[in-house]
């Protein structure tokens, strides 16, 4: 059963069951996962959410004590905006909005992914102001960049579009003290750092700052041994609550699926604390849950709209010269 109740009494409830969380982080972690089950709006989310709440009947999880971490060291706000702008802006209210214009014929996926190739120039940033706005209209609320080094030229996306939560892929020397004293006034960001020897010192730095922030692993062809529990235990050791897990362009079916189960066991298992999760293939699982019928996608630096599956191009125009709506339409096509 779906029920409605307005953002701001959602984000009363969840503030105060933060502040009470102090106390008891289990009990409030409990409650927070019924609360999301209570407000799906679909069979699907509600069996999303049912897993969740078995996990945690285990007393033992260490989901429990990535939950008290994250209490005392990570600033409210930034925990209450972010989930507000994923949580109920992306995955409820923006869902309604994506399946009602499933409805028309229009397919549009529950997250954008764009690969900035490193332009930084005025025409790109408006480019992608108007992208993001567009959109918002469509229900997408969730964006993915991979700002090539420069992130600090992209922040003012994540400040004119507060609703949207945004994630930034970073090198470790990307964390500068300007991109910091920038980045501090918007709680809807999280930084995702990538995974090198030089990214303790990031982490260490955003954590200073009370920051949500990410690990991420980058995986091709050849994966060897990796990623598996030492790249978790890596993540928990840097005190990054989320582990996110980049597929290369290329990367066979065959890697992914192995590298897949590899993290979906570990999930379950819970060895360390933080949550891992591959942003081609759990981004498919939302999808299924958000959007049904669309597959993760990324635009490339020259605006082209590609799958992130295998890299194949599914539009003829960019975003430069064609609406979001009309790359959609190209790219996912009716029947």
């Amino acid at each position: 059963m779906s029920h409605t109740l307005s953002p701001r009494l959602i984000e009363t409830v969840v503030r105060k069951m933060l502040r009470d969380a102090k106390d008891s982080p289990e009990r409030s972690l409990r409650n927070v996962v019924d609360l999301a089950l209570h407000f799906s709006v679909s069979p699907a989310q509600e069996r999303f959410f049912d897993t969740a709440r078995q996990i945690l009947r285990d007393e033992h999880s260490a989901y429990y004590s990535l939950v008290r971490d994250l209490l005392f060291h990570v600033d409210e706000e930034r925990l209450v905006s972010f989930g507000m702008a994923l949580g109920y802006n992306g995955c409820i209210a923006g869902s309604k909005t994506i399946r009602s214009l499933a409805e028309d014929g229009l397919r549009v996926p529950w997250f954008l992914t764009l690969d900035t190739g490193g332009r930084t120039d005025t025409y790109v940033e408006k480019a992608y102001q108007s992208l993001i706005q567009q959109g918002k209209q469509l229900g997408i609320n969730t964006y993915a960049l991979l700002p090539s080094g420069a992130p600090r030229a992209f922040l003012p996306l994540a400040e004119a579009h507060p609703d949207c939560a945004f994630v930034f892929f970073c090198q470790p020397e990307d964390i500068t003290t300007a991109f910091l004293e920038e980045a501090e006034a918007l709680p809807n960001l999280v930084p995702a750092i990538r995974c090198r020897e030089e990214a303790e010192d990031a982490c260490q730095k955003l954590r200073d700052r009370q920051f949500l922030y990410a690990l991420y692993y980058p995986y091709g062809t050849d994966i060897g041994p990796g990623p598996g529990e030492d790249l978790l235990c890596l993540a928990e050791n840097f005190h990054a609550p989320l582990t996110l897990l980049l597929p290369q362009p290329g990367c066979p079916p065959t890697v992914r699926k192995q590298v897949y189960e590899r993290m979906s066991a570990l999930r379950c298992r819970q060895p360390c604390r933080t949550i891992p999760w591959d942003l081609l293939q759990d981004g498919q699982t939302v999808d299924r849950l958000v959007a049904r019928d669309t597959v993760p996608v990324y635009f490339d630096s020259a605006g082209q709209l590609r799958s992130m599956a295998d890299g194949q191009g599914l539009t003829t125009h960019t975003l430069f010269d064609q609406p979001l709506s009309s790359l959609l339409r190209e790219a996912f096509p009716q029947g």
